[in-house]
C-alpha cells in the first residue's frame, strides 16, 4: 500500500512459515472467487494471468529488498520456506498469538473492497435474472456503513482522534 519497502524483520512465524508470500496467495485465491461468482472463464483466465504479471515483478522487488536487508537469515528462510504455493498445510507454532483487532485495524480495506465486489457481482446476476436487488443494496449498505466505522475506530484509535487525523492528511496532501 505504501511505495517505501519496510522492514523491521524477517517474519518467518505463522501462514510465512508455509509461504513467504501468504498475502499474496490469499489476494490470489480471493481474486479467483470473485472471477467466479463472474462465471466467466475468460475473465478468470486473464485476470490469473495479470496478477502472475503484476505479483512476479513485486515478490521479485521485496525478495531483492529482504535479501539486501536481512542477508543470509533470508537466504536461509528463502530455502526452506517456498515463494507462493505451501508445500503443506501442517502450521508450525507460532510465538505470536494471533490478534483479530489488528487484523481488522490492517486490513479493512481489502475486506470490505472484495466483500463490496462480490455483492456487485452477485447484484448483477441477480439483475440479469430480474430478481430484486434489495437484498445486495442493503448489504452493500451495511459494509460500507461497517468499513466506515471500522476507520472511524482505526483513526480515534491510531492517532488521537478521527477528526485530527483527517486535518492532518489534508495538510500533508496540500503540500
Amino acid at each position: 500500500q505504501n511505495e517505501r519497502l519496510i522492514a523491521t524483520d524477517l517474519n518467518t512465524e505463522g501462514p510465512y512459515a508455509l509461504t513467504r508470500n501468504p498475502l499474496y496467495l490469499g489476494n490470489l485465491l480471493i481474486t479467483l472467487g470473485v472471477c467466479a461468482i463472474a462465471h466467466d472463464a475468460i475473465l478468470t483466465a486473464l485476470v490469473a494471468c495479470l496478477f502472475a504479471t503484476q505479483y512476479r515483478a513485486i515478490i521479485a522487488a521485496e525478495e531483492a529488498f529482504l535479501r539486501e536487508k536481512f542477508g543470509a537469515r533470508f537466504d536461509e528462510y528463502a530455502s526452506r520456506v517456498p515463494r507462493f504455493w505451501p508445500r503443506a498445510l501442517t502450521f508450525p507454532a507460532s510465538t505470536r498469538p494471533w490478534s483479530p483487532r489488528r487484523a481488522l485495524r490492517k486490513e479493512h480495506n481489502p475486506a470490505a473492497a472484495w466483500v463490496a465486489l462480490a455483492l456487485l457481482l452477485l447484484g448483477w446476476d441477480a439483475r440479469v435474472e430480474r430478481r430484486s436487488l434489495a437484498p445486495y443494496a442493503i448489504a452493500l449498505a451495511t459494509v460500507g456503513a461497517v468499513w466506515l466505522a471500522v476507520k472511524a475506530w482505526k483513526h480515534s484509535w491510531h492517532r488521537g482522534g478521527f477528526a485530527a487525523d483527517m486535518k492532518r492528511r489534508l495538510r500533508e496532501t496540500a503540500r
